[in-house]
């Protein structure tokens, strides 16, 4: 049995939602001067807040024994957590300069049964670490892969958006807008003054391509000197500098393992590697096996890590359908372009943004064209080895997932009258994991379908 108590660095955790009470005495001095009663009120409360971080970390540890864990925690409330130890699917190792001052990580550990972040973190000393990741047999004899700066970097472009970057630099909007107004506008954008259509679409083209930066960077620098190890039962994903970040995934508990072809991956024809593990949330990166892997590459790590290949056969699209992939985005290619020069003939307020706006427009739907076109050749539903493989566009992009057997939630087979005439159906596959994942497949053969459906249980 080993026993491992929580570094008194925990405290920090457990006093940081609390952190406005430390402001109280700074905005007490702005705005109402000082005053002995409140003082002592604000003193009280800051001992309480303290004092309860380190009484909490005090009492918080973990008990390791030959078939469970016991983690310990409370101190009014004393609460006692029992799961069996090869419940645990990830444990996460994070490092960085503080918490290297006093020979410590933060671990987070994550079994099946939990929620989407973290079960569990504690901070505990690099010695205590390393014992509790043998006990849990992660990473033993791992051989280690390190991935070279062209896949980091490609991965980080594919997987960037502006959305994230949003959220990443939203304190910093407000600022940039006063810069555009007061600066840019002056010098970039005399000549788009006299249409306010014209200005606002080059501002918002600015600010996504600002917040598209912010993203790459960011999912770059977690990702710098990106590691991928693997022992014959567990994985290892190790990346970043200041903070670095060990991942250690049980192969067991590996659901989902899908490669993804991303616009710019299939601008380049590389794939991203991902799997999803069972009770393992966190960061986008963090599910990341292989950030970028060439064709030829692709069938030497599924062998070598899950011991899988892809399947060649299976239920694919009938004849006739490959004009029902490719309609819509055929239809919008040739009406959302004219649609954008005509607006800008007849109505001149818009005519300086209906080039740019046709253009993109244009781009869009030609590369969705290219996708379908790619989906009705190359959508599949086979199984194998116990797992269910399944290839088709999702989105942007084109994925091919092999999905546990006993993972498989449920099967829908959706049906239009055009799929009467055919024979052929629209399959969804649901996946029981947290991410509530879904695998749709368009018109594929429905005979076929149906009998694999009917037959899935009993292999």
């Amino acid at each position: 049995m080993i026993k491992l108590r929580a570094h008194p660095l925990t405290a920090v955790g457990f006093i940081a939602p609390f952190w406005a009470i430390f402001l109280l005495p700074v905005l007490r001095r702005f705005l109402s001067g000082s005053h002995t009663v409140a003082f002592v009120a604000e003193g009280l409360m800051l001992a309480f807040v303290i004092l309860q971080g380190f009484f909490r970390a005090r009492a918080l540890e973990i008990i390791v024994s030959a078939e469970k864990i016991c983690l310990r925690r409370g101190v009014i409330r004393k609460e006692e957590v029992f799961f069996a130890k090869n419940a645990v699917s990830c444990l996460g190792v994070r490092e960085n300069p503080l918490l290297s001052l006093f020979s410590t990580v933060s671990v987070q550990i994550n079994t099946e049964a939990g929620r989407w972040r973290s079960d569990y973190k504690i901070i505990l000393k690099k010695r205590d670490a390393e014992r509790l990741r043998k006990s849990l047999g992660m990473g033993m004899g791992v051989k280690s892969i390190r991935m070279g700066a062209e896949r980091i970097t490609l991965m980080s472009a594919a997987m960037s958006s502006a959305a994230v970057g949003v959220l990443l630099a939203a304190p910093m909007i407000a600022r940039l807008v006063r810069l555009l107004d007061i600066g840019i506008s002056n010098l970039l954008l005399e000549t788009a003054r006299k249409t306010v259509i014209s200005s606002s679409l080059i501002y918002f083209a600015m600010l996504f391509i600002f917040f598209y930066c912010v993203s790459f960077v960011s999912l770059l620098i977690r990702s710098l000197i990106m590691k991928v190890g693997f022992s014959d039962d567990s994985i290892c994903v190790s990346s970043g500098l200041l903070p670095r970040r060990y991942t250690f995934l049980k192969k067991d508990a590996v659901n989902i393992i899908s490669l993804e072809q991303k616009p710019l991956l299939r601008l380049t024809k590389r794939v991203l590697i991902r799997v999803g593990v069972a009770g393992c949330g966190g960061k986008r990166q963090d599910d990341v096996v292989v950030p970028i892997a060439r064709k030829s590459e692709i069938e030497p790590f599924l062998q070598t890590l899950f011991s899988l290949s892809l399947p060649s056969c299976g239920i694919s699209p009938g004849k006739g359908t490959r004009y029902r992939f490719v309609r819509l985005p055929l239809f919008f290619l040739v009406t959302v372009p004219t649609a954008a020069i005509i607006s800008g003939v007849y109505v001149p307020k818009i005519a300086a943004a209906a080039v740019p706006m046709a253009v993109i427009s244009l781009l869009f739907f030609a590369y969705l064209s290219n996708l379908s076109l790619k989906s009705s050749k190359a959508t599949l539903l086979s199984s194998g080895g116990g797992y269910l493989f399944a290839a088709g566009a999702r989105g942007m992009s084109f994925r091919r997932v092999f999905c546990r057997g006993d993972r498989i939630g449920m099967f829908k087979i959706r049906r239009w009258p055009k799929d009467l005439k055919n024979g052929s159906c629209v399959l969804t596959v649901f996946v029981r994991s947290k991410r509530s994942e879904r695998i749709k497949l368009k018109f594929i053969d429905f005979a076929a379908t149906e009998e694999y459906c009917r037959a899935f249980w009993k292999r």
